[in-house]
């Protein structure tokens, strides 16, 4: 069966128009789906008139009509004519059918393919079919670019003003808001943070759990490499505040960052250790060294060694802070053996098995 034969079996009347309902009967009788009919109305109907007439069928599918199929409809609107001019009233059941699927919601979608990757309407076709354009545009702002305008509008922009003297005319209007005398040729330059920096000082500092006032901590980097101190308490910068004691392995007052401190299991009971107030991060501050002498009256070859010298109140809260550490030391059992235990150094030999070491 070619395509001209086709359609003269749906189009049972020969009036050269297949209707909704004639579709549906030869899906029925055919056994085809009900989606053949809004299929076939899709692809060949392009003026959504709700029937396909011969010419759009012919146009879709490229073929050249048959003289014989285009006066058999000839014949049939002939017929249709004299009817209406006899002044028939009753409507055929041609136009019905017209009328009905014409008003039917479709289930399909409006566009089809009708090759491949070829669509059956282009995207201006669809916009106009559609009537997109007629469509109020949901929160593009143009309700509040009225109110916003309009309320500029009811605004007061200038004020009259009253001016003294017989001829300047008593009152003059000045606006509310002056414009600026000068504007900026350049914008000048942003720096733009593309993350939140904060400073160490403005972390949120955790200890971990092995860290506790009066742990005994062995020091991993500095001048005091491998002595053990006794840890104090925690500074708002996040740095650990230890101490030697000073009479037992010779380790001051000192900030400790706790990423370079290993954490043992011997404590010592603090309880109120006396540590004075002053004894801060700013406490441990380095001074500014004084600006070298420039000009005439400098001397380049002039050689100054400047000596730390530690001073008063150092001397003064170390001796406090280790004697109440001292008192705790005491009070053991094994204060001997403890105290020994601190002046000790850790080191690392070869041989030594570090992942099976209990600190």
């Amino acid at each position: 069966m070619d395509f001209h034969t086709a359609f003269e079996a749906i189009d049972t009347d020969g009036s050269g128009e297949i209707t909704g309902d004639e579709l549906q009967e030869y899906c029925r009788k055919m056994n085809y789906k009900d989606t053949f009919a809004t299929k076939w109305l899709t692809l060949f109907d392009a003026d959504d008139s709700g029937t396909i007439t011969y010419d759009e069928y012919c146009k879709t599918l490229g073929l050249i009509p048959k003289e014989e199929v285009v006066e058999k409809a000839k014949v049939y609107q002939i017929e249709q004519a004299k009817v209406v001019k006899a002044g028939c009233h009753h409507h055929s059941t041609k136009k019905v059918t017209v009328e009905k699927v014409a008003g039917q919601k479709r289930a399909g979608p409006r566009n089809s393919t009708v090759t491949n990757l070829v669509m059956k309407y282009s995207r201006a076709r669809m916009f106009e079919k559609r009537a997109v354009y007629k469509m109020k545009r949901q929160g593009d702002g143009g309700e509040k670019r009225l109110a916003a305008a309009a309320k500029k509008s009811t605004e007061t922009r200038t004020v009259t003003k009253a001016i003294g003297g017989e001829k300047n005319g008593k009152t003059r209007e000045v606006l509310v808001q002056r414009p600026p005398r000068a504007y900026d040729t350049q914008s000048g330059k942003r720096k733009i943070s593309l993350r939140k920096r904060t400073c160490f000082k403005d972390h949120q500092h955790k200890l971990r759990s092995s860290l506790a006032p009066g742990v005994v901590l062995i020091l991993l980097a500095g001048r005091n490499r491998g002595k053990r101190v006794v840890m104090l308490r925690q500074l708002d910068s996040g740095l650990l505040l230890v101490t030697g004691p000073f009479q037992l392995n010779g380790v001051p007052l000192r900030r400790v960052h706790p990423k370079l401190v290993l954490a043992t299991k011997t404590r010592v009971r603090l309880g109120k250790v006396e540590i004075p107030q002053r004894v801060n991060d700013a406490y441990f501050r380095r001074e500014k060294s004084l600006k070298k002498t420039r000009g005439d009256d400098a001397d380049i070859f002039k050689q100054e060694k400047k000596i730390y010298e530690v001073s008063v109140e150092r001397k003064e809260d170390q001796k406090i802070v280790d004697k109440s550490v001292q008192s705790a030391i005491a009070s053991r059992s094994d204060k001997k053996l403890f105290r020994s235990y601190l002046r000790s150094q850790f080191s690392i030999k070869s041989g030594d098995k570090v992942h099976k070491m209990r600190f």
